[in-house]
Formats: structure tokens, C-alpha cells, sequence
């Protein structure tokens, strides 16, 4: 609750026995209360009336007793409210208007010998209250009825701070009419008795206390803002709560296809009652089935990218969304998500959607999330989803129906390795490789004519550039046919162990990672960076300090973790020092649009995607070709992962 204190900002007196003197320079303010004739009144403004409309508690003005006057007694002491204005350097008794203080809610203490610097205080409640009505307010006249020729005095809006007249005003304001209220707008809900929420205003800052909740059939209200003849009325209900759950009380529930309008009002921790809201209308649309009976729930898929096949019964559908979770450790990782797509289907008939390639890249267990949306217009509530959610665990294993890789080899090939492989002799030429490195399929969809040798058996080859050095990896290829619809993934391929050796070409390697995987004859753009020491490279976060009050040590809050990110520098030399290749890769890095192209970073036991921010060389050494570079890189992807 708001309190407003305030002291005098200007106060003079009116004198009738000279009744065109002006008293605005005086330091000190008199009251007389006669003889006829000779009665003086103070005029004093005090600012900090309530605002508009609020409820006032208490209000009181102080005044403090000045000189040695007010002995004897009983001296009452009346304040009255000015309805009329005045300039302290002009009033006098003759310029005073008749009536200029009202009689209305005066407020008047009694002082018996009083002493110099005694506090009075009058009680102006009801004063301030006419005030928040829209009464007219221009300071109070002070008044005493003693009239026995002698002056008494008050300390004056000059005196000392803690001496001038006071005014202190407790009030309140009632809260404003809730709004956001959920549901709302004709949406709906499934439920018989969903949640009702809302948002409490006050414009002071108080907290909700209390509410009431009316469901009516109709939308028609009182003058009141209230139904006249509720269908529901929750009473008021001591609650903090923006909201309410009809399960909880006594409400029968709608049926489906009902329609229903809902009201609330609040009271604030000082017992103002807000107005009633707008009305709202809601209905409730029961949601239909979901089943989903492709991947089957606890069955095995031998393809990495089966049919997700879904059926919404009972409601057409509009749209769907997904999320595959892949099984680790004895956690869920997400590994993909779709949100919300258009996927129309009326009621009963089956969706199908082929999961992407790429995103099955062990054998293990996984599990799929399928979210149903249908056609009516639903608001979410607690408990109460806009979606009809179901969820399947399958597991991929391999097929035994392609013929396996029966050879596979393995070597290093700069900074990449370089794979020959074949299968059996006489067998066709499969529609699809993929690449399997310590379990993980890292390249799903391989096409075997863009890396085909020739020969029988049919060999191929590819260079891949994502092996760790100096880690061994175990390298797969597994042959991917079609087979009544589905590509299957043989198994008992051959494999092949083997740990890159980066110890004899040295230096630091960028690899063109934008369309691997390296086809014979044709290897991707590359720069080799010599001469200069291993880059620095930090993991970059983004972080704050913080210094609480109270606290001696500093808190340090991590809003995220990135990858790796520095810069690194070398000298760029080519192969053949007549040759321009790497004069034209730096040229081609350089370009505007290969702005943010990955790239793979390799040195030591590093190997990730980096985008390439800024590229600088100095053409030191043009004869022997030889350039110093300077190049930013962040991280792109290949994070670790976390639960």
C-alpha cells in the first residue's frame, strides 16, 4: 500500500484586523480565533493527495506548536479543505473568497497547555478520501477557537524540516480488471474441466489475494459486470494463484461440442476488489487417437531411414511434428526434431513421412516421438496439450540381405585417410555405400559411380578426412540396397583398424569440408600451414561476472558452452613452389561467398568443422610461393555431447 509524506510547500495567514495586509514573507503562521474582528486564519498547501479513485486508509497533517501560547486551554485546533485557489504573495482577509474552506469532513484536535515544539496531528481520513473522489484541493485552513485576543503559532513551511507542516496520506488503489485470460477467443479444450488462467494487475505492485470465477451458458452480464445467473461461481477463494483448476471444484464439466463464457475478479492483499474482466468465451472439442504403426513400438527396423506411418482417428489432422532420441549410456540424446509441418489427413486415413537420411548412425535402440495436431483451434491448457502426443522404441539392426564388403583397406593420405574396398566378384554395383567409423555411420548415402575404380570385383575408393590422428579407428563400409522399398545395410561387412600418422607431412591442415567425401581423382580444396607452433585454440563461452551485495566472492554464470575458436597461422607453401594452387585456395577462401563454408581443422589430435571468419596473407616470398597466413576459425559442429 502506497503512502505519500509530504511537507508544507508554501502557507501564509489572513488577518482581519488588517484586512489588506499580505503576510507572505513571514517565517511563522498564526491563528487567532478572536475577538470579533480580529480573528487570523493559516493558509497551508500541502502536496501528496492520493491519486484519483484510490481507497485512502489514513491521512493525517502534522503541525508542530510554536512559542509558549498555548498554555491554558482546552485550544481546538480545526482544519478545514480549501475548495478555492491562492497565491501566498497575494492573499489578504479581503482577497479570501466566502466559502473558500469547507465545513465537509473538517477535522479539529484539542491542545491543553501546550508547549513550544509539541506535535499535533489531525486526523484528515475522510478529508483525503472527498479528495481521491475528485473534490477540489488547494491546501487546508487552520483554525483555533480560543478567542481571548491572544495570537498562537505553528512552525511554518520555513522552519526547520522536521517542523514543518506534514501531510501523510495511506492509500490504495484497486487492482485493474484481469486480463490474458486462457482459453479465450471461441478456442478449445478437451477436457470437461480444464484450467482457467488469467493475469493479475495492480497498478501499486500488491499481490493477488483473492479471486472469483463465473461460467455462464451466456454471455450476458449485469450492470455489475457479473452473470446474472451463473452456470458455475467459484465464490471468493483465497488464492495467489492466476489461475484455476475446475476439476478441483465442484463444476459438473461441459460436454463435448459445449460452449461456455467465463468471468473473474481479484481482490489485492489490502481487500480492493478489481472489476470483473471481459467476458470470454471457450468450448470444449474432444481430440481424437493417435496410433503409429510404423517403426513398431518395441520392434527392429533394418533400414536408417524407415517410414514413419501415423493414424489420427476420431479428428482430421492438419499437421505433425517429430523427434527422434538415440539411446546412450543409458540416456536419451535428442537428435532430431522437426516442429510443427503441414501434414493433412482426414480422419482415419494414414501419414507417412521417411525419416532423413543421416540421422540412424548406430545400431542400438531408439525412440520417436509423433505430435498430432488437428484441425479445430485449441489453446493449451495444464494438463491439456494443443497435440495428441504418442511415442515408439525400436531398435536398427543391419540386414543380412545385401551381399557384405568382403575387402577393405586402409592408409594414410595427408591429412586424411584413404579407403579401397570391394565386394565379392561378380556382384552388382549396390545402390548406396556407407561409411562406418568406431560404430558411428558418418556417411549414409554414399554413390558407388562417383567413387568406383573399376575392376572385378568392382573396387572403390574414397579419401576421409574426419579420422582423428594418432587414435585408432575402426572403419566399416557397409553396402546399402534396395530391397521391397527399403534400403537395407548389409552386415559381416570386412573391416579395418587403423591410426593416422600426421607425424611426416606435419603442420596445421584445412580441408574444403563442403561436399565430402574426397572422389578418386578429384581431392578438395586444402592448405597446409607450417613453420609456427600449434594454435592456441580456447573454448569459447559465453559468461558473466557477477558480484552479489553481501558476498565476498564473485559468482560466475555460464549461459553457453561453444567449441573451439582462435586463430591459426603458418606459412602456406604448395607442393610443386611453381604451382598456384595455394595462392588460388587462399584467393577462393577469401571470396564473399564462401563466406562461412565449413572447413575441417586438423593438427595433433584435433580434428573438427570450422567456419573460417577472416583470412590474411603477405605475399613474402613471392618467388618460392611462400606466404604467411593468418586465419580465424570457430568450431561449426561435432560438439560433445551432453545428456
Amino acid at each position: 500500500m502506497p503512502t505519500n509524506l509530504t511537507r508544507a510547500s508554501y502557507d501564509t495567514l489572513v488577518n482581519e484586523a488588517e484586512p489588506n495586509r499580505n503576510y507572505g514573507s513571514w517565517n511563522r503562521i498564526t491563528v487567532l480565533g478572536g475577538p470579533s474582528g480580529e480573528v487570523r486564519y493559516a493558509f497551508v498547501f500541502l502536496p501528496g493527495t492520493p491519486p484519483a479513485g484510490a481507497s485512502v486508509s489514513q491521512a493525517t497533517v502534522r503541525l508542530w506548536l510554536h512559542g509558549s501560547n498555548w498554555a491554558g486551554g482546552p485550544h481546538t485546533i480545526t482544519a478545514r479543505r480549501i475548495i478555492y485557489p491562492w497565491r501566498e504573495s497575494l492573499l489578504t482577509w479581503n482577497r479570501t473568497v466566502s466559502g473558500q474552506a469547507t465545513t465537509q469532513n473538517a477535522a479539529s484536535v484539542s491542545v491543553t497547555d501546550g508547549v513550544d515544539g509539541q506535535l499535533v496531528e489531525l486526523d484528515v481520513t475522510q478529508m483525503m478520501a472527498d479528495v481521491a473522489g475528485g473534490a477540489a484541493w488547494h491546501g487546508v485552513r487552520i483554525e483555533v477557537d480560543t478567542a481571548d485576543g491572544t495570537p498562537r503559532r505553528v512552525y511554518s513551511s520555513e522552519a526547520t524540516p522536521t517542523r514543518r507542516p506534514q501531510l501523510e496520506v495511506a492509500w490504495n488503489r484497486a487492482p485493474l480488471a484481469p486480463i490474458d485470460l486462457s482459453p479465450s477467443g471461441g478456442q478449445s479444450v478437451s477436457v470437461a474441466s480444464p484450467w482457467l488462467a488469467w493475469h493479475f494487475r495492480d497498478r501499486e505492485g500488491d499481490g493477488q489475494a483473492e479471486f472469483q470465477v463465473q461460467l455462464s451458458t451466456t454471455s450476458t452480464v449485469d450492470s455489475g459486470g457479473a452473470f446474472g445467473t451463473p452456470e458455475f461461481d467459484s465464490g471468493w477463494t483465497a488464492s495467489t494463484a492466476e489461475r484455476l483448476n475446475l476439476s478441483d471444484t465442484s463444476y459438473a464439466g461441459l460436454a463435448d461440442g459445449d460452449v461456455r463464457y467465463w468471468i473473474v475478479r481479484t481482490r489485492d492483499e489490502h481487500g480492493a476488489t478489481s472489476p470483473w474482466s471481459a467476458v470470454h468465451e471457450f468450448r470444449r472439442d474432444t481430440k481424437g487417437a493417435l496410433d503409429v504403426s510404423s517403426p513398431i513400438d518395441g520392434g527392429t527396423v533394418d533400414q536408417t531411414t524407415p517410414p514413419i506411418t501415423s493414424t489420427m482417428t476420431g479428428r482430421d489432422q492438419e499437421a505433425l511434428a517429430y523427434r527422434l532420441w538415440e539411446q546412450r549410456d543409458g540416456y536419451w540424446l535428442s537428435v532430431w526434431s522437426t516442429g510443427r509441418f503441414l501434414a493433412e489427413a482426414a480422419d482415419g486415413e494414414s501419414f507417412t513421412f521417411d525419416l532423413p537420411a543421416g540421422l540412424i548412425r548406430h545400431s542400438g535402440n531408439y525412440m520417436l516421438d509423433v505430435w498430432s495436431y488437428d484441425t479445430v483451434d485449441r489453446v493449451a491448457t495444464p494438463g491439456d496439450l494443443v497435440h495428441v502426443p504418442a511415442s515408439v522404441e525400436f531398435t536398427f539392426t543391419r540386414s543380412a540381405t545385401p551381399e557384405p564388403v568382403t575387402a577393405l583397406d586402409v592408409v594414410d593420405d595427408g591429412p586424411g585417410v584413404r579407403l579401397t574396398w570391394n565386394r565379392a566378384a561378380g556382384l552388382a554395383v549396390p545402390d548406396f555405400f556407407a561409411l562406418v567409423v568406431d560404430g558411428v555411420r558418418v556417411f549414409d548415402r554414399l554413390d558407388p559411380l562417383e567413387h568406383s575404380l573399376g575392376g572385378d570385383p568392382i573396387e572403390f575408393e574414397m579419401v576421409y578426412y574426419g579420422a582423428t590422428a594418432s587414435v585408432e579407428h575402426t572403419f566399416e563400409i557397409e553396402a546399402v540396397v534396395e530391397d521391397t522399398g527399403a534400403l537395407k545395410h548389409s552386415d559381416g561387412n570386412a573391416t579395418a583398424t587403423h591410426t593416422l600418422d600426421l607425424t611426416s607431412p606435419g603442420g596445421v591442415w584445412l580441408v574444403d569440408d563442403d561436399n565430402p567425401p574426397a572422389k578418386p581423382g578429384e581431392p578438395p580444396r586444402l592448405i597446409r600451414l607450417t613453420g609456427t607452433e600449434p594454435p592456441d585454440l580456447q573454448i569459447g563461452e559465453s559468461s558473466g561476472k557477477f558480484h552479489p551485495i553481501g558476498r565476498r566472492d564473485t559468482v560466475y554464470i555460464v549461459d553457453a558452452i561453444r567449441g573451439y575458436e582462435g586463430t591459426v597461422s603458418g606459412t602456406v607453401a604448395a607442393d610443386d613452389p611453381g604451382g598456384e594452387g595455394f595462392i588460388e585456395t587462399v584467393a577462393w577462401m577469401k571470396r564473399e561467398a564462401n563466406v562461412g563454408r565449413p572447413w575441417r581443422l586438423i593438427f595433433g589430435d584435433i580434428n573438427v568443422p570450422v567456419q573460417v571468419h577472416e583470412v590474411s596473407d603477405t605475399h613474402a616470398d613471392t618467388y618460392q610461393r611462400r606466404h604467411p597466413v593468418s586465419i580465424d576459425v570457430s568450431q561449426l559442429a561435432e560438439f560433445e555431447e551432453s545428456q
